[in-house]
């Protein structure tokens, strides 16, 4: 195994890391998260159960009421649900699809997870370039031996097609005699 291979993956993750870290898009997590689509679902799957992106908003409004998810929801509770959920400025008329309009998801779950993570945010940067970091050292671990052995099976591959080869060869060697 070359001794000098450890030594450049650790540099390249130390790059990596900091490069990851000066990220315009990692400093931009200081601010708030924003989950992608399947997450945020999962999520709110979690949180009320039978929820799917296919289903209307007021449908999912009765499930975060633990109400029959078929029941009417008179206007006066749509609304009121509306304003502490925080969607009532998408002025949504309760037969919408979550599935066509995905600010409702992003609404509903990253503006609950972003509060709790306000304090936190300056350090998401930096706890992200430690994960970065840490994943390429292991990386490290697993793509030396694999180095070796490429490094290897090309040096045979090389030598049986004879494209190189080792010959010994005389030399001449002048030594000092006192």
């Amino acid at each position: 195994m070359p001794k000098g291979v450890g030594w450049l993956f650790f540099a390249l993750a130390t790059i990596v890391a900091v490069g990851f870290y000066f990220s315009p898009k990692v400093q931009e997590l200081k601010k708030g998260i924003k989950l992608p689509v399947t997450i945020s679902e999962r999520i709110l799957a979690t949180v009320s159960p039978g929820f799917n992106k296919e289903i209307t908003v007021d449908e999912t409004i009765n499930l975060m009421m633990k109400r029959d998810k078929d029941a009417p929801l008179p206007k006066e509770m749509r609304e009121g649900a509306l304003k502490q959920l925080g969607l009532f400025d998408l002025n949504l008329s309760g037969r919408e699809r979550i599935s066509q309009r995905p600010e409702i998801l992003d609404r509903l779950v990253s503006d609950r997870i972003n509060p709790l993570i306000k304090g936190f945010g300056d350090y998401i940067p930096i706890i992200v370039a430690v994960i970065i970091f840490q994943i390429a050292l292991w990386l490290n671990k697993v793509l030396i031996p694999l180095i070796s052995l490429l490094d290897s099976v090309i040096y045979l591959i090389l030598r049986s097609t004879n494209l190189i080869q080792i010959a010994k060869i005389q030399v001449d060697k002048e030594v000092l005699k006192t």
